[in-house]
């Protein structure tokens, strides 16, 4: 007698097969969802740092300031800043302009965002610290 049909048997080994490959795409797509909000922040850093250049070009007497893009420095930027590339309320938005050197720091509700330099910002280097931000009170510039 021909029987059509698969085995229980094949059935177990192609849902094993399709797990793997599940937990193999999810992973990846976890890690391409975490890289993109970390570009968002870091195009962010890098607009408040473009502003601060351009407010420096025509303030040229300033050696030293720190510019609050959630306070009084806020009406720089075309757009406010409210949420942060991780949906959370930003908290603390800085840059920090020190003898030539510059430094930025955007920090939202759940400590994500970003923290380094502008050189660090523009490199796209590894040493940017993206999560567990406590505060942006020691922006390295």
């Amino acid at each position: 007698m021909n029987k059509k049909g698969f085995t229980l048997v094949e059935l177990l080994a192609i849902i094993v097969i399709l797990g793997i490959l599940a937990s193999i795409s999810s992973a990846m797509v976890g890690n391409y969802v975490k890289k993109s909000k970390q570009d968002a922040t870091r195009v962010t850093a890098q607009n408040m740092i473009n502003t601060v250049l351009g407010d420096l070009e025509i303030n040229d007497e300033i050696t030293n300031k720190t510019y609050d893009f959630l306070g009084v420095d806020s009406n720089l930027l075309e757009k406010k800043l409210k949420t942060s590339a991780w949906d959370n309320d930003i908290v603390e938005a800085k840059v920090i302009y020190n003898n030539g050197r510059i430094g930025v720091c955007i920090r939202d509700s759940k400590n994500n965002g970003i923290i380094g330099t502008e050189s660090q910002v523009k490199e796209q280097s590894n040493d940017l610290k993206y999560d567990n931000i406590t505060s942006c009170a020691n922006i390295p510039n």
